[in-house]
């Protein structure tokens, strides 16, 4: 079946992925399942066809940070990474400024 919107993604991909992967899960799943109907798919079901090249397709753009276990696009750093180094450059400045 055909999903409508992100709410309707199964709990795994909606508690896992953030919501422009989402997004790209849900467009490549819904491109893919009605690309194939059943008599185009011998030994997988319809939704596995589907959700293999929605995964596949995940997996090319973003990536899994392997210490807080968050997905991101690839070659973006974590927003926690943004906050320390924003943080360490006003520290820096301050320091400048105080010298």
């Amino acid at each position: 079946m055909r999903y409508e919107n992100q709410k309707d993604l199964p709990a795994t991909m909606t508690h896992v992925l953030p919501d422009d992967a989402q997004k790209v899960y849900l467009e490549t799943y819904n491109r893919a399942w009605d690309e194939y109907d059943q008599e185009t798919i011998e030994d997988m079901s319809r939704h596995s066809v589907a959700h293999r090249q929605a995964w596949a397709t995940i997996e090319r753009a973003f990536e899994r940070d392997p210490n807080s276990g968050t997905w991101q696009r690839k070659g973006e750093a974590p927003a926690e990474y943004h906050a320390r180094n924003f943080l360490d450059n006003v520290r820096a400045a301050i320091a400048r400024v105080l010298s």
